[in-house]
């Protein structure tokens, strides 16, 4: 037996009861064919791009043991199932240190939180987020600009 793990996206226009509910019988369809089934829950995100016109969604990991050949039906099934918006079935890679292990989420606010699998969260220090390092841009000269248009462009340009 391998060890999986499964990242599924439930629609944000489902409140909180349902979407437990929701959880807890796609952990049904994970015993079904594994063993060993950790629930993880990781909250409530924008998503990158709307899917069905839906804008957030609830993200949840779960980690389970199974036999290779199971994971065909359990895809088949996830994929019909109506609640799932997106999924994504991968090998579970135990060999991680426990900074590769660190889920990043952020709250309400937009804070940014960090939690480590199966750990509690906790708030980021502002020494583990590091800003985007900014490109250092030339100065635009626009005589330049100009007198490359004017090459590129040549004498093919009638003003009418």
């Amino acid at each position: 037996m391998l060890k999986y793990e499964l990242l599924i996206v439930l629609p944000g226009t489902l409140d909180d009861n349902q979407v437990a509910e929701k959880a807890q019988e796609i952990v049904k369809l994970v015993k079904e064919v594994g063993s060993e089934v950790e629930l993880h829950t990781i909250g409530k995100n924008r998503l990158a791009y709307p899917v069905k016109q839906i804008r957030y969604g609830y993200y949840y990991t779960i980690t389970f043991q199974a036999e290779p050949t199971g994971l065909a039906s359990l895809e088949n099934k996830l994929s019909i199932h109506r609640e799932v918006l997106r999924f994504l079935l991968s090998h579970f890679n135990t060999n991680l240190t426990s900074q590769q292990k660190v889920a990043y989420s952020s709250d309400n606010s937009g804070m940014a939180r960090v939690a480590e699998r199966g750990g509690e969260i906790r708030q980021a220090a502002p020494a583990l987020i590091t800003p985007v390092a900014e490109k250092k841009l030339d100065k635009l000269n626009l005589d330049e600009i100009n007198k490359k248009l004017d090459d590129l462009m040549g004498d093919t340009v009638t003003g009418v």
